[in-house]
């Protein structure tokens, strides 16, 4: 789960090489002879903690290369536990999470382009339109009322200004010239979403279900799937819970039974998709319940990354969070099309 992933990350670390079904070269390294990568899967490894070795895993046509990052940049250092990466544009953003710092390469040749170390305190996630880069910040971990918004220029990375935010701001989206903050918590348990209006830069606080943890936007609707307390509080089942941006208002709430807590969430052709308890399911956006039947279920330890694209859905393994995850890819029927090695813990899955 996303929120506090550091402190839980810590706690499965202390308590405990598969290739891809297409190929058996997990070495072999797909580099266009134009020397740019592009139109494949982007893992991002958020490392273990305190080591400094977060990277990226690449995967195209059936081969993955490992330690992206370094192999592009090898006199830079990735850093200690990324947390997020973004594509924007010929932009990649990765953000590196105790290393305070969100590292910027080119979006298809991987190289470096810069490196933002200032006005960050506990980065998380990071949204970005034409000009602005927006980045959640926890902030420190024992005062809850220093977590903010770092807003950057895209053009030179240069620090515009600071939004001050409730306690816990992670998944971040822009819509509507306005920006969206689920506030899973941070160190504790959160419940609500903000919208910030970068028109009129005022915010405003909904409250939603415990602990919103992903957010995906379509048509003007906001889905937010709130995991539910599973820690460090009264335990509290999921809610799927949809807001309109142009009353910023909720115009529905879907309870989940007690006990299940989802995670993750993803938008393909007007349909979303989630996990419960090592299953996915779908729903079709205009749905007003929850389906009674899982699409498919997948075999892993721990899933920490899920994403879907060109119809197939990758799913990510941390495993024992010590060793390298894996992750594997279905149809959307869960047919299993393959799978391939990662770094350690890989914890979000992206492709440009």
């Amino acid at each position: 789960m996303k929120n506090i992933k550091t402190l839980l990350f810590a706690l499965l670390a202390t308590s405990f090489t598969l290739q891809s079904c297409s190929s058996d070269d997990d070495n072999n390294n797909p580099i266009e002879q134009n020397g740019s990568y592009k139109d494949g899967i982007f893992v991002l490894n958020e490392g273990a903690m305190g080591s400094n070795n977060a990277e990226v895993t690449f995967f195209k046509n059936g081969a993955a290369t490992q330690n992206l990052f370094k192999t592009v940049n090898p006199t830079l250092n990735l850093g200690n536990v990324a947390t997020s990466i973004l594509f924007e544009d010929n932009d990649g953003y990765i953000v590196v999470n105790l290393s305070n710092k969100i590292e910027v390469v080119h979006a298809t040749t991987f190289e470096s382009k810069g490196t933002i170390t200032a006005n960050l305190n506990n980065p998380r996630y990071i949204a970005a339109d034409d000009n602005k880069i927006y980045v959640t910040n926890w902030g420190d971990s024992t005062n809850p009322d220093d977590d903010f918004i770092s807003v950057f220029r895209r053009s030179d990375l240069a620090f515009e200004k600071k939004i001050d935010v409730k306690e816990g701001p992670d998944q971040i989206l822009i819509e509507n010239n306005k920006l969206v903050i689920a506030h899973s918590g941070g160190w504790s348990n959160g419940n609500s979403v903000s919208i910030y209006n970068l028109a009129t830069n005022t915010l405003e606080n909904i409250t939603v279900g415990d602990v919103p943890s992903a957010m995906v936007e379509e048509n003007g609707i906001v889905y937010v799937l709130c995991s539910g307390i599973t820690w460090g509080g009264t335990p509290s089942a999921g809610k799927l819970v949809k807001i309109n941006l142009n009353t910023n208002s909720v115009t529905q709430t879907i309870n989940f039974a007690d006990g299940q807590n989802p995670r993750f969430l993803v938008e393909e052709n007007n349909q979303i998709f989630y996990t419960l308890n090592n299953q996915v399911y779908r729903l079709a956006l205009q749905d007003n319940t929850l389906p009674q039947n899982a699409l498919f279920a997948f075999d892993a330890t721990y899933i920490y990354a899920f994403n879907i694209h060109n119809g197939a859905i990758y799913i990510g393994d941390a495993k024992d969070f010590a060793s390298n995850g894996e992750v594997k890819y279905y149809s959307l029927a869960g047919n299993l099309l393959g799978q391939f090695s990662t770094g350690i813990g890989p914890n979000f899955i992206a492709y440009n």
